[in-house]
């Protein structure tokens, strides 16, 4: 009896002990794996935070914003260097995710979509699982182009097309309200498109330099 005693302690004990050891393990894996994440994410944000661009990248990614199709010879020859280390530089660019990509600017009109708008929406509920399920819905509707989280009395603002009014009546009704937590839709309809212009202003010592001097 006191042998089938001691064997239970004795069993519990090394129970107590291997358990305090799996969880002490899983808190280091755990530990590890959030470690290798955020250190991650710091250099690959810091990676593209803290590249520094001269003069030469900057007036490839100026001309680059204005014609994407630009052959690498013609980028060189304005970017006034040779061809093979304008070819090293856009692809150091391309890399460093400087350059996320390249997009045909297509008329939407030609396409059928003549008519777009803004569209602010306000959310019922704001916990993460609320506003990502937002989000992933708002990702499966084509006619979305664009979403940006805002401040003020709206949580979102959309860039919606459409094939005229009634279309668009139609998708707000049947698709955008078709998601329980959103409790107010505002539109302001585009008249006429006065600018379009992509990227971000780049200014070059190059581009800048008076052709008199």
């Amino acid at each position: 009896m006191k042998f089938y005693i001691i064997l239970s302690i004795l069993y519990d004990f090394l129970f107590t002990v291997v358990k305090a050891w799996l969880i002490r393990l899983q808190l280091k894996c755990y530990f590890l794996y959030t470690t290798a994440v955020y250190l991650g994410i710091f250099f690959e944000v810091g990676g593209v935070m803290n590249y520094k661009l001269d003069s030469i990248d900057l007036l490839i990614l100026s001309n680059l914003q204005k014609s994407g199709r630009m052959t690498n010879v013609e980028l060189a020859k304005r970017a006034k260097i040779s061809a093979p280390p304008c070819l090293r530089r856009l692809k150091s660019l391309e890399e460093r995710k400087v350059i996320s990509g390249y997009h045909a600017d297509v008329d939407a009109r030609v396409l059928g979509y003549a008519f777009s708008a803004l569209c602010l929406v306000s959310l019922a509920k704001h916990s993460t699982k609320h506003v990502e399920n937002f989000i992933r819905y708002i990702h499966l509707l084509d006619r979305v182009r664009e979403c940006f989280a805002t401040t003020g009395e709206y949580d979102y603002v959309l860039r919606i097309v459409a094939k005229d009014f009634p279309d668009y009546e139609n998708f707000i009704s049947n698709k955008l309200k078709g998601l329980d937590n959103i409790v107010q839709v505002k539109s302001y309809v585009n008249m006429k498109q006065c600018k379009n212009e992509n990227g971000v202003p780049i200014e070059t010592e190059l581009e800048n330099e008076d052709p008199k001097a």
